[in-house]
Formats: structure tokens, C-alpha cells, sequence
């Protein structure tokens, strides 16, 4: 996403609504990445337990660890939307300029 801040300007003498923004932005960033990691270790954690239960335990166990770990995927997903809901809010309270709308960045690394 673009924005642009001028930190210290007229509108922002003490720098404190770039500060809060640059905040929400950062915020918005872990939240992204947190919600990534998390699906991607259970994804990982499910692939394993259908096998594993299936085999050795009952099908109201596989369901139930299925309903828990589809539980934990919700709790990153709703933490994004809200950070990404606080940022929008702030540039638009703000006024600030806005050259496109919150896309998260694409990680790079092959992990």
C-alpha cells in the first residue's frame, strides 16, 4: 500500500497522527504475517491429524480436533481484519492521501 505522510507538517506539528499511523501499518503487517504462519503450521498439523486419527482413534475425535484447528485458523483471520479496519479508518480520519488500498506485501522467503 501506498500512503503518503508528511510527519511534522502543518496538519501534524508533533508528528504524533504519522506516528499512529505508521503504527496501524505495522500492526496490519504482523497480523499478515502471523495469520500466514499459523495456517500454514496448521495446515501442516491437519494433514497429519486426519491420517493419524482416522487410523488409531474414533471419527467424533477426527472431528472434533478438525472443529479446534479450523477454530484456530478464525482467531488470525478476524485479528487481521480488524488491524486492517484500524488503519483504514486512521487514513481516512487523517486525510491522507491514498494511492491504493491495503494489499498485504507477498513474503519472499521459501519457508
Amino acid at each position: 500500500m501506498v500512503v503518503e505522510l508528511q510527519a511534522c507538517g502543518p496538519n501534524d506539528p508533533d508528528g504524533s497522527r504519522a506516528a499512529e499511523v505508521l503504527d496501524a501499518y505495522f500492526e496490519a503487517e504482523r497480523a499478515f504475517a502471523f495469520r500466514r504462519l499459523l495456517w500454514r503450521r496448521l495446515t501442516t498439523l491437519a494433514v497429519a491429524w486426519v491420517p493419524g486419527a482416522a487410523l488409531f482413534l474414533s471419527e467424533r475425535v477426527l472431528m472434533g480436533g478438525l472443529l479446534v484447528i479450523g477454530m484456530a485458523a478464525v482467531y488470525p483471520l478476524a485479528l487481521e481484519w480488524r488491524t486492517k479496519s484500524r488503519l483504514d479508518v486512521l487514513i481516512d480520519v487523517h486525510g491522507l492521501s491514498r494511492a491504493a488500498k491495503y494489499v498485504p506485501r507477498k513474503s519472499t522467503s521459501s519457508r
